[in-house]
């Protein structure tokens, strides 16, 4: 699934960079980067009850030692987090070799709307506007771990 979509209740989402990880069940690592600690904290507990190891990161400083500590596999980026054109730090996650697998989603409100050819220059692999439901976004990450043994 590349491009962009939009479902019937007007959520955008698409896939710049189709990438699969092929992991255990028990190391889908994902750190939720968002600058609404209640919205975040949420997502975070929602995909944990979904069976993804998932955590909050609320700003830079933050995100940044829990990239470098704890290697998430997926990144859910809250756009908020860096001011428009200073993407220095997904676009060195995106282009660090030890990061090729690495999934960088970008999730940016509708009143801050970013073009998706912008967002693939910052780096990003996919991209979900807000409101999104939890659905699409367990579904991205589905798509993105894919179970060890499987092609």
């Amino acid at each position: 699934m590349t491009g962009w979509h939009i479902d019937a209740a007007g959520c955008e989402y698409g896939v710049c960079s189709p990438k699969r990880l092929l992991t255990h069940v028990s190391c889908r690592r994902i750190l939720v980067a968002h600058s609404d600690r209640a919205v975040g904290d949420s997502l975070a507990l929602l995909f944990g009850i979904k069976g993804f190891a998932a955590i909050l990161g609320h700003d830079m400083s933050t995100t940044g030692a829990i990239v470098r500590a704890w290697q998430p596999q997926a990144v859910l980026f809250d756009t908020r987090l860096v001011p428009l054109g200073q993407s220095s730090f997904i676009r060195g996650l995106h282009d660090a070799p030890e990061n090729e697998s690495r999934l960088l989603l970008a999730m940016s409100g509708a009143a801050q709307f970013e073009r998706v050819e912008t967002l693939r220059r910052q780096g990003f692999d996919e991209y979900c506007r807000q409101p999104c439901p939890l659905w699409h976004l367990a579904e991205l990450l589905s798509a993105f771990f894919a179970p060890l043994g499987e092609a």
